[in-house]
């Protein structure tokens, strides 16, 4: 990797780590200007000068708002950082990657006994990533997934490649879960990369998503009252006295910068969450086309063969020198880690798996699930919970057998055209009937033993 461009990650990531505080300065600046200049010096007690009367009634009742608002500000701030920090949602390098670091490190001379410990610890299993990582990046903590990377082919869905096989990192030698994108700033994979937000000290990906909107959500309301009130009372100021203030001045015009900030940005991802989308992903939303991996049921390719149907189709578990194959595309030299990218002996031993490949239509998402269900499954189920950062998303769990995010009707349509649906249907009601007439057979029998 080029010098320079590791050293503008690093520059990238100390930036990042800097201006979370740099915010946190802001807000007490702006918390003193508001609470002693304005509040206490001006509305509490006024100077004699301008011959106003108190208004401590109001001052109160501002002040109470301000501090509200303020607390919940910061709370959501320190939920998103806390995530951001320790559970960025990184997808771990593959084995070859630390196979190639391996590589690189003796042939500069500059290994050390022990990395050779750490790797051989890695070959048995142990998630090393962080103390593979530079040390500007280790604040960017790697827990371990609900899931393996490598048994993508165990879910009856998947994203794909026209080819059948879902994407490959070249830079992290290991497959791309469904909705992962590969952070350039981190030089890492990340689970529904949203971005890269150095606000907020890192990356914004699935499992800090949330807390993003509820943080740039709170910062509105929080800087809009700030907004509001300081004019206000500076107008008010303004018409007693010629009054100018660089305190005043500067607060309104970070409010103002901050509120359209904060604002700009709580709509742009509200709207995302709407629609089941990321940043990223809306970039070419409106003309992406999605290939899928649809899990086809033996019953339904010997339907298909005699329908003289045509379908794509790929089976699981792949040759192993495949494996070698996609390993030596974005340059290994040394493939000898490559037996840890074959599915272990667990799943191996299974049954071999066939999946259709389909492809949607230009701009047809396939985890749109309706408005109301995407935003509860980035947000939470109830009002509480799209308020309170408390509950992480529940498009973190992962459990379902089926994909790694939940479906929407995109697939049904797809499954339809094809014929997959209609197939798998009549195959599982045949199914039914034969498993009731199989119980009521044994029923009869009982009856008559009886």
């Amino acid at each position: 990797m080029p010098k320079r461009t590791e050293a503008n990650r690093k520059t990238n990531i100390g930036v990042a780590r800097a201006v979370p505080v740099f915010l946190l300065g802001i807000i007490g600046y702006a918390s003193w200007v508001f609470t002693k200049l304005i509040c206490v010096d001006y509305l509490i007690s006024p100077p004699a000068s301008i011959l106003a009367r108190p208004q401590r009634g109001s001052a109160i009742i501002i002040l109470v708002i301000y501090y509200i608002l303020l607390v919940v500000l910061l709370i959501s701030f320190g939920r998103l950082l806390d995530t951001v920090v320790r559970r960025p949602g990184l997808i771990p390098h593959g084995p070859q990657w630390y196979v190639e670091q391996s590589r690189q490190k003796s042939k500069h001379g500059r290994r050390s006994r022990s990395t050779s410990r750490s790797e051989g610890e890695k070959s048995k299993g142990v998630d090393l990533t962080d103390a593979k990582m530079p040390k500007e990046m280790r604040y960017l903590a790697s827990e371990s997934l609900p899931f393996k990377v490598e048994e993508f082919w165990l879910r009856d869905v998947f994203v794909c490649n026209p080819d059948g096989r879902p994407p490959f990192c070249s830079t992290c030698y290991n497959w791309k879960p469904d909705r992962s994108h590969h952070c350039s700033e981190v030089n890492r994979c990340v689970l529904k990369l949203d971005h890269f937000c150095p606000w907020v000290g890192g990356v914004v990906s699935e499992t800090s998503f949330k807390f993003f909107i509820q943080f740039i959500f709170y910062g509105a309301l929080f800087t809009l009252h700030l907004l509001v009130v300081t004019a206000y009372f500076f107008a008010q100021r303004r018409q007693e006295s010629n009054f100018l203030n660089a305190h005043w001045i500067v607060l309104l015009a970070l409010a103002g910068l901050f509120f359209l900030f904060s604002g700009g940005m709580c709509m742009s991802s509200c709207q995302f969450a709407f629609i089941n989308s990321s940043t990223i992903e809306n970039l070419d939303r409106k003309t992406k086309v999605w290939s899928l991996a649809v899990y086809t049921s033996p019953r339904v390719l010997e339907e298909a063969r005699e329908k003289n149907i045509e379908l794509r189709l790929i089976s699981y578990p792949r040759p192993p020198d495949e494996q070698l194959h996609m390993l030596q595309q974005p340059g290994a030299s040394d493939i000898s880690g490559a037996e840890a990218q074959a599915p272990s002996s667990s799943t191996a031993t299974r049954s071999y798996r066939t999946f259709a490949i389909l492809e949607t239509e230009p701009g047809a998402n396939p985890f749109d699930i309706g408005p109301l269900a995407n935003f509860q499954e980035i947000m939470g189920m109830t009002i509480w919970e799209w308020l309170s950062p408390i509950k992480p998303s529940p498009c973190l769990k992962h459990d379902d057998s089926t994909s790694l995010y939940k479906l929407g009707p995109v697939v049904d349509e797809l499954k339809a055209n094809t014929g997959l649906e209609t197939w798998s249907s009549h195959t599982s009601q045949r199914s039914r009937r034969r498993k009731s007439r199989v119980r009521s057979e044994s029923t009869a029998q009982s009856d008559r033993h009886a």
